[in-house]
């Protein structure tokens, strides 16, 4: 999915994107199921979800539960934003938007690393000897 600027208002709460990438790689949850992997209320997950379906970046996963239980998937696999923030056609609001998103997306990604490099005392016991292969970290400059 390619947002425009002002849709980007979903994305840009640390929360929201961290709902939706929970439902891209496990699949279809419900808001309980989601507060308690992340540690918040099912009221405040249940909020961002449905700020996250206004702008169509999840949807009601109708061949899930019942009446009682209301399921959610992820609309797209991805999310790409391309932004000309030079653009003499791009509205304060929107530019603020964009930026913050891509805070957040930054900040996450800066989370998920440190996780992962956390996690290296026991990799090679989950994956076997290897691994590092398929790893790699440099100090590049990002341009």
């Amino acid at each position: 999915m390619r947002p425009d600027p002002r849709s980007l208002r979903a994305l840009a709460h640390p929360l929201r994107l961290r709902l939706l990438g929970l439902l891209r790689a496990d699949g279809p949850a419900t808001a309980s199921q989601l507060a308690a992997r992340t540690g918040q209320s099912s009221g405040a997950t249940s909020y961002h979800l449905r700020q996250l379906a206004e702008y169509g970046f999840v949807v009601e996963a109708a061949d899930r539960g019942n009446a009682r239980d209301r399921w959610w998937r992820a609309a797209h696999r991805s999310t790409e934003f391309d932004f000309d923030f030079e653009s003499e056609t791009v509205d304060e609001e929107s530019r603020a938007l964009g930026e913050q998103y891509l805070r957040v997306v930054a900040d996450t990604y800066g989370r998920r690393l440190d996780a992962a490099i956390s996690a290296f005392p026991t990799i090679t016991e989950d994956l076997g000897r290897g691994w590092e292969h398929a790893f790699t970290l440099s100090d590049q400059r990002l341009r």
